[in-house]
């Protein structure tokens, strides 16, 4: 016997594979494609190739917690007004987020901290947007002399701001590793920048 002969290895032909059952253990177990392959005899290629034309949701440890953990969450907010109700748009947003991005790491503790990262947020994106229209420097009408603007102060020290409470919270990148929290496909959602022209085109945020 040869050794190409000795190394065939029939597989299950597709018609006789148990699918179901191969769905169940990829969207519900760690199991690799080749570990996947060698259970239910077929290549790995084969199981790749079925998991992406069915759609298939690849297992994510704690992904049910996690939805769990948030829909506690809106439902919180659905019966009560706090704490979004001293919130604009933006800021009710944000903290929605946050908690969704947080996942099992997030603790009704860390409310007031998650507020204070909210209301931060959105005081950053107005004094941004009135900055933005007035100038970073002003000139006196008395004096003629140029002077930086109080609010780009004020802005400054709210980014400070946010960056301590987005460290506290694990939303920076050295923060995520040490808390190990997975944000590998997570759906693209609207950065600061679309936030602020967004708000650039409207007349004010409702608070």
């Amino acid at each position: 016997m040869n050794v190409t002969e000795n190394n065939k290895h029939e597989y299950t032909p597709d018609d006789q594979i148990d699918w179901e059952s191969m769905k169940w253990d990829y969207e519900n177990t760690k199991c690799s494609f080749k570990k996947l392959g060698d259970k239910y005899n077929t290549y790995p290629m084969n199981v790749q190739r079925k998991a992406k034309d069915g759609g298939w949701v690849k297992f994510r440890p704690g992904a049910k917690e996690i939805s769990q953990a948030v829909a506690k969450f809106d439902e919180k907010q659905s019966a009560s007004s706090k704490p979004t109700a001293f919130l604009g748009t933006v800021g009710a947003r944000k903290i929605h987020e946050i908690v969704h991005e947080l996942g099992l790491h997030y603790s009704t503790v860390d409310e007031p901290l998650v507020i204070a990262y909210a209301e931060s947020y959105e005081r950053y994106l107005r004094l941004a947007k009135e900055v933005n229209k007035e100038g970073e420097v002003l000139i006196s009408p008395k004096t003629g002399g140029e002077y930086l603007n109080p609010k780009f102060n004020a802005m400054q020290s709210v980014k400070n701001d946010l960056i301590k409470f987005g460290n506290q919270l694990g939303l920076s990148i050295a923060a995520r590793k040490k808390l190990f929290i997975d944000l590998s496909d997570k759906e693209e959602q609207k950065s600061i920048f679309d936030m602020a022209e967004e708000l650039s085109s409207a007349e004010d945020i409702d608070v």
